[in-house]
């Protein structure tokens, strides 16, 4: 059986499967920790639901708000500023998609806002981390639009753009933009990358790198999980697994990938990792002129730096991830 035809049958095996599983009480499609969906349409979502405050950190000694980059669609993001800045001396900046499968997670939540602080306090970068529309409520594509337009939003304040946030047009670097993500966040991030090769939103701004923390692919050997929780995120996929947007290799568009830097960390005990070392892989097989970097934590499970912040091999990829920043 060709192999595309075969996979095509995997993917609607496991929709069938995860509907035929909970049919008997009242659930639609279970993807626990992430999501249960029932038939009267309630959605249950079981991790990443709750929401930091904004304000000073006293720890770290690092701001944050919330500004809204869509009134239509009532979209924010979360800005980070580290301590004792001056407009004299610019920041990098780094443009930050959570993870969350897609089904879960925020700007705010505890994971991320955590992690968040602590690299922006080490880095001294500015960071806005973009929320996004969640499935089921608005299946993909909605998440890439949403973070195409914070990405729009963040860029509008170089120079005489509409951007009005003052923390943006007196302390960020735009010749240092990063992009980055961890799961979800970071398949999002690769999107962002590939808009920004194909067309510069603005040419004057300088999209130096991206790191991807764990990044939820699909490719040669494509863990179950993706399968499925990309059948419901993304029910009117009609490439399935062979989608672009899930499947980089699939990409035609791929050595366009806008940056000239890239960082991949992947973990030993994810079963995302073959599928994140495979990327690095076909972005240097594509023609693709930049530099790609694979950082291995071989004894570690998904996006295990937001889960175990004090672990050694947590502080390690914050360490990294900030020198990374600052080259």
């Amino acid at each position: 059986m060709d192999a595309k035809i075969l996979l095509g049958f995997i993917f609607v095996l496991l929709i069938q499967l995860s509907r035929a599983e909970s049919s008997g009480n009242g659930i639609l499609y279970d993807l626990y920790p992430f999501v249960r969906v029932y038939r009267n349409g309630t959605v249950q979502r079981f991790i990443d639901t709750e929401s930091m405050p904004a304000g000073v950190d006293p720890a770290t000694g690092v701001h944050s708000k919330d500004v809204k980059f869509s009134q239509n669609l009532n979209l924010s993001a979360r800005l980070y500023l580290p301590e004792k800045v001056t407009v004299t001396k610019k920041l990098p900046l780094l443009i930050y998609y959570h993870g969350g499968g897609f089904f879960s997670g925020s700007a705010s939540d505890p994971n991320h806002n955590r992690y968040l602080k602590s690299l922006v306090a080490y880095a001294r970068v500015i960071v806005v981390s973009v929320n996004y529309r969640l499935a089921p409520e608005h299946p993909l594509p909605a998440a890439y639009q949403d973070s195409w337009r914070g990405l729009l939003w963040t860029v509008s304040h170089f120079r005489r753009g509409t951007g009005k946030d003052p923390w943006l047009r007196n302390y960020a670097d735009f010749q240092r933009i990063y992009i980055g993500g961890d799961s979800a966040g970071a398949n999002l991030a690769h999107d962002m990358a590939i808009r920004i090769g194909v067309k510069n939103p603005n040419p004057g701004v300088n999209f130096k790198g991206m790191f991807l923390n764990c990044p939820f692919f699909a490719g040669q050997n494509t863990a179950p999980e993706v399968g499925l929780m990309w059948s419901h995120a993304y029910p009117n996929s009609r490439n399935g697994l062979f989608n672009p947007l899930i499947n980089p290799g699939k990409n035609p568009n791929l050595k366009l990938v806008g940056v000239l830097s890239v960082v991949v960390f992947v973990a030993g005990d994810d079963p995302l990792r073959d599928s994140g070392l495979e990327y690095g892989r076909k972005l240097v097989a594509s023609g693709w002129k930049g530099q790609v970097l694979d950082v291995d934590y071989p004894h570690e499970p998904h996006v295990f730096n937001l889960n175990q912040p004090n672990s050694d091999d947590a502080f390690n990829m914050r360490n990294m991830t900030a020198a990374f920043l600052n080259s």
